[in-house]
């Protein structure tokens, strides 16, 4: 860690542009050499290290600088600089380099847009995107990895838990390692809510909708230590707890009916 860096960010931009716009790494280029339009990303924190047994985090900061030059006023360029800014955007919400193994990424995204006039006629955008890189200290990968739920078509996957919430209690990393799957399972409830948070790419979370959408109740597996106990529950709802659509942290709340 981390495994994100300005010049990887500028490598997905540059496979979009390619010769149309010029990107570049680390440091913001000479203004008296700059090309319009060209963009700039640079990391302005360096790593910021949170560890807490058994996680340990890493943060930083880009910055994505658009540069765009404009010889005439009104709105008449907005529209071309709002088409870059959304491609640089959904680029890299659907970066692969974001699905980094045995490490939960966090990434939110947002724009701030100025107009320059002096000495050139210029709008500067500047996508501030902020990472958080989650790893495991003890050698069990990422947190939650004890335990793991299976849905049924056509989601017809296994997941990892990030964190396992019931009526009774939360279960997070530090307990699921001491816990057994008799301890956590007799937590779980018939009639009760069961929560989990998982990692979903965006075809998966579509496939989950369209579980919740029918209304049915479904059988889940959850799995411990080899020991499993299988549950009918009534899919509620789910929420995205990131704003990028490749890999992203959802968590899903479900009926107990056994």
């Amino acid at each position: 860690m981390p495994t994100l860096t300005a010049a990887a960010i500028a490598a997905i931009l540059d496979v979009t542009y390619t010769e149309t716009v010029q990107v570049n790494a680390a440091l913001l280029q000479n203004e008296e050499r700059r090309k319009y339009p060209s963009i700039d990303v640079q990391n302005i924190t360096g790593d910021e290290n949170l560890k807490d047994f058994p996680t340990k985090s890493v943060g930083q900061t880009f910055l994505v600088h658009l540069f765009y030059r404009y010889r005439s006023f009104g709105s008449v360029h907005e529209e071309d600089i709002k088409e870059i800014e959304d491609t640089i955007f959904n680029t890299l919400d659907q970066a692969d380099a974001f699905n980094v193994p045995d490490t939960k990424v966090s990434v939110s995204q947002s724009w701030r847009r100025n107009s320059e006039t002096f000495p050139v006629h210029r709008s500067h955008s500047v996508l501030t995107v902020t990472t958080v890189e989650t790893e495991a200290t003890d050698d069990e990968g990422i947190p939650g990895d004890k335990i793991e739920i299976t849905f049924p078509a056509p989601l017809s996957n296994t997941f990892t838990v990030i964190s396992l919430a019931t009526d009774e209690r939360n279960i997070i990393k530090a307990q699921d390692l001491t816990d057994s799957s008799e301890e956590i399972f007799t937590k779980i409830h018939a009639a009760g809510l069961l929560v989990v948070e998982i990692e979903l790419t965006f075809d998966q979370e579509t496939n989950l909708q369209t579980i919740i959408d029918a209304g049915d109740d479904i059988s889940v597996t959850l799995t411990k230590d080899g020991s499993a106990r299988i549950l009918t529950v009534n899919p509620l709802s789910m929420s995205s707890s990131a704003d990028r659509t490749t890999v992203q942290s959802t968590l899903v709340s479900m009926d107990v009916k056994n």
